[in-house]
């Protein structure tokens, strides 16, 4: 009997593996019978992480403006800081002094004394919120509002597969 625990966690955890699931430990199996929902981070779990569609609104940025946002989301891991980084054509400057990444939130950094801010609305201080089906990183400079960058992610295939299986149960 005190071998039986650990098999079962065991060889569920080798069967969810080969399905795509890891789980960070084998004690969860257990707290999986009482899920009632299921939250998924959209960015790079629902979404493929490839080369993304990415658009600018706003007030036209100049080549240092462009040099400095583009620092800023180099040095940040998340995917769609890597997706304006990858869409501004400019070189990275060498002068950040502060850098700071608010999880769920948005990104800032300051280079030659000047503020960069990336993320949400709430978090650059804009109030209006965008209701887009994508994805939309608020700009500014300064605490002034410039603008945001529109990213049009895609959907993994087969997802309205699976969000139509997980809904009946």
């Amino acid at each position: 009997l005190a071998l039986s625990v650990p098999f079962a966690f065991g060889n569920t955890t080798r069967i969810l593996g080969k399905q795509g699931l890891f789980l960070k430990n084998a004690s969860i199996i257990e707290q999986m019978t009482q899920f009632s929902d299921i939250i998924f981070d959209k960015t790079g779990t629902l979404t493929h992480q490839g080369k993304m569609n990415v658009s600018y609104y706003g007030i036209k940025l100049t080549k240092i403006e462009n040099k400095y946002i583009k620092t800023i989301s180099g040095n940040s891991l998340h995917p769609l800081s890597t997706a304006i980084y990858d869409f501004i054509h400019s070189e990275t400057d060498d002068n950040l002094s502060k850098f700071y990444e608010t999880p769920g939130k948005g990104i800032e950094g300051t280079i030659k004394d000047i503020q960069i801010k990336l993320g949400s609305s709430s978090f650059i201080g804009f109030g209006k919120k965008y209701k887009s089906e994508n994805a939309n990183v608020h700009l500014s400079i300064n605490d002034v509002y410039r603008g945001y960058f529109e990213i049009d992610q895609k959907y993994r295939d087969g997802l309205k597969e699976v969000i139509s299986e997980l809904s009946q149960n």
